[in-house]
């Protein structure tokens, strides 16, 4: 399935709160060409569907991947950030700033 169907069949499912939420990051589960399991991410703002699913076609595209091979998308991680600062926000998390 591609990944609007896998949102539009399950739902986005939750690995973490979501509150005040500026962009999350989102675990794409999919089978490569092998028809293994893998998995990558994407920090993405908050249910962005058409972004989500832009970056996955850019993803595959890079390594050989068919796009149309989602099993399962979860949301792992929710910032108080957008996208872009999501990085910084990560550094000064771990620095206790």
């Amino acid at each position: 399935m591609t990944v609007k169907q896998v949102i539009k069949k399950d739902h986005w499912r939750l690995e973490c709160k979501i509150s005040g939420c500026r962009s999350m990051e989102v675990c794409v589960q999919f089978l490569d060409p092998q028809k293994m399991p893998d998995e990558t991410e994407f920090c993405i703002r908050p249910f962005d569907v058409d972004e989500l699913q832009a970056l996955f076609h850019d993803f595959c595209a890079e390594n050989g991947f068919r796009d149309n091979t989602v099993e399962q998308i979860y949301v792992v991680a929710a910032y108080p950030v957008t996208p872009e600062y999501v990085p910084d926000y990560l550094e000064k998390y771990k620095e206790g700033k």
